[in-house]
């Protein structure tokens, strides 16, 4: 990967490209305010470049002579991150999670599981979806989600280069009930106040429930995810942004429930006013 080299104190306005003796046709040097550039150096390597006599600098002085350099571009740091924003996740044997790693051999691993109860809030504390601050980290951790399994993930490693790995989730997933659960992966050794490490949310469940608003209502429709194949029986329950539970139906052999399941199950439903989700 591209990353630059930076020099102070340069004149702006000023082409230094002729004062700059590069290594390579693939670099380019250009100012940046009172910076100098070199673009397009790689992580992990060395380079012989020359500031030639005549180079300007912003007080006005000018080099008297040649000066080589030789420029170390370190390393890039271990990082992880998860890269897909998928959140079912089947209840397969071959089911996996990709986690894209930098630097790294093995990341810290920890599973924490979200009651139905606590779903609500981590949508109320804007934590689904995304990852989390060491302060919110904690919060999850005190007051939300359930530690329920750590351990080691090996991945693959290049140095300086962008790694995907997919971690197996059959073994760990199967004997574990549905819901909603969050998987953090972290650098070893590094300090939750520097990095609190990269979080995937994800639905452990084998149905699949998408939802139609027409005008005449909520049609849910229920589908197995290992199958595709139509879920009849399947208890749906409707909710209020308050969390309150406004109707039940039940799908039928066409995967659906309606608005008439709706009302015939609950009249808080036709009633007033509170708003479904």
């Amino acid at each position: 990967s591209d990353c630059t080299t930076r020099f102070w104190l340069v004149k702006v306005g000023v082409d230094y490209a002729p004062f700059v003796k590069l290594p390579s046709q693939n670099l380019v040097v250009q100012s940046d305010g009172s910076q100098l550039c070199i673009d397009g150096v790689e992580h992990g390597a060395r380079y012989n470049v020359t500031f030639r006599s005549g180079l300007p600098a912003a007080s006005g002085e000018t080099l008297v002579k040649d000066v080589p350099l030789t420029l170390y571009v370190g390393d890039r740091s271990a990082a992880a991150r998860f890269p897909g924003r998928a959140y079912v996740l089947p209840k397969a044997a071959d089911a996996a999670i990709p986690l894209e790693t930098v630097n790294l051999d093995e990341v810290d691993l920890l599973l924490r599981r979200v009651s139905d109860r606590n779903v609500l809030r981590t949508m109320q504390e804007d934590m689904f979806g995304r990852p989390l601050s060491q302060y919110e980290d904690e919060m999850f951790k005190r007051n939300i989600g359930e530690e329920i399994w750590t351990g080691k993930g090996q991945v693959e490693n290049e140095l300086n280069r962008d790694m995907t790995t997919r971690l197996p989730m059959g073994d760990l997933i199967k004997d574990l009930p549905a819901g909603l659960y969050a998987l953090t992966a972290r650098v070893p050794g590094i300090d939750l106040y520097e990095d609190a490490g990269a979080t995937q949310w994800f639905i452990l469940s084998d149905l699949g429930l998408s939802t139609l608003k027409g005008a005449d209502g909520i049609h849910a429709f229920v589908r197995g995810l290992s199958d595709a194949s139509a879920k009849e029986g399947v208890e749906v329950t409707l909710l209020s942004r308050s969390n309150r539970v406004l109707g039940t139906a039940m799908s039928d052999a066409a995967f659906s429930c309606g608005p008439r399941e709706w009302q015939r199950r609950c009249s808080a439903c036709s009633g007033a006013g509170e708003t479904g989700r």
